[in-house]
């Protein structure tokens, strides 16, 4: 892709540690954040949207910071070193103190400042005053902070914030994406989007146990390339492919949906890989038709087959009963050679070199 952005990094730095066994563009990645100590066109504690490419016209993105948190995080789990966690500290908690500026009497950010970007369609029409799926991503960002630092504090305002957005956003049967205020009381409006709900279930504000219904909807009827529903009597609107639909794949790769997410990404994507060779990132030619977010999709692939990483550490490759249906045959670099996994006739088969063990899951 031609520049680094964040979030779009959050999905691709998972697809490096599967394709490469390494991390080290990723880490790169996090140094160019670290040395642009502050940005004289930017708020003093925001991070760039793209760095080193970014514009000095004092544009940025809020949520994509929030994201940088998330990366982080998830690094440490994906690659167990946690050095980028401690070096990041200092920033991430100047960051949460620009946040809180913005807080409202409920806790919830309300009316953020900067390019408040949710995702490409009708969904980022509805990010004025207090905009949910931004909120969930903030719930989520706190309990990273938590996490990774282990402050309970924070943890503690992350429920706080995922209880909010229940209470206001939820009708009963979806959630809303975004309230306003009218004669100063809180108002939240009618708009639900695909996005919306996706944000809800892949960044942990429910869970499906206790909104059955609602994944039932988001899961059963509603497909990426299927055709925009009506529920009680008011439109879902669609996700694009960036980010709606690709968290949707995420939270099918997490729940370990692989053949329904096989099934879905091969009906959404195979039509842009066939024109043009490259995965987009919108659903039509409009946007850029080679963006490194899909590159996640082959890290999916490679567990679809049943390949779910390597430990160079202790030199243990990770594999599972493929979900994949028809014959494949894949081979994965790892420490002395290759690793090769194939179906056959039903027959699932794998083979590692000298020195790797395999490790069923």
């Amino acid at each position: 892709e031609r520049a680094g952005w964040l979030c779009d990094s959050y999905f691709a730095g998972p697809a490096e540690t599967a394709l490469c066994g390494n991390n080290l563009c990723e880490e790169n990645f996090f140094r160019c954040f670290l040395l642009e100590e502050e940005c004289a066109h930017l708020p003093k504690e925001m991070f760039p949207m793209c760095c080193p490419a970014d514009h000095n016209d004092g544009v940025y993105i809020p949520n994509w910071a929030m994201w940088l948190i998330l990366e982080v995080a998830d690094y440490g789990k994906r690659t167990g070193n946690t050095y980028w966690q401690g070096a990041f500290k200092a920033r991430f908690d100047n960051l949460l103190q620009f946040f809180s500026r913005y807080l409202n009497e409920d806790g919830l950010l309300d009316n953020l400042d900067g390019w408040v970007f949710v995702e490409w369609s009708k969904c980022n029409d509805f990010i004025d005053g207090v905009n949910y799926p931004s909120n969930m991503l903030y719930a989520k960002t706190l309990s990273c902070m938590a996490e990774m630092y282990g402050d309970e504090a924070l943890e503690k305002q992350a429920r706080a914030v995922r209880e909010k957005i229940i209470a206001q956003s939820f009708d009963g049967c979806l959630f809303r994406d975004h309230a306003i205020r009218k004669d100063g009381k809180l108002c939240v409006q009618d708009e639900s989007t695909e996005t919306c709900q996706y944000y809800a279930f892949t960044l942990d504000i429910v869970n499906e146990k206790e909104y059955a219904p609602l994944a039932q909807t988001m899961l059963e009827r509603v497909t990426p390339h299927g055709e925009e529903l009506s529920v009680n009597g008011k439109p879902l609107y669609k996700a694009n492919s960036f980010i709606g639909n690709y968290l949707r794949f995420l939270y099918l790769a997490r729940t370990g949906r692989y053949a329904q997410l096989m099934n879905e990404t091969v009906e959404y994507s195979y039509p842009m890989a066939s024109r043009t060779g490259t995965l987009w990132e919108h659903n039509a030619t409009d946007g850029s038709c080679n963006h490194g977010f899909t590159a996640i999709l082959s890290k999916w692939i490679l567990e679809g087959c049943g390949y779910f990483g390597y430990d160079k550490t202790k030199g243990v490759a990770y594999v599972k009963s493929p979900s994949i249906q028809g014959d494949f045959c894949i081979r994965v670099q790892v420490a002395g050679g290759e690793l090769c996994l194939c179906k056959k006739d039903g027959d699932f088969l794998y083979s590692a070199p000298e020195g790797v063990k395999i490790v069923n899951i």
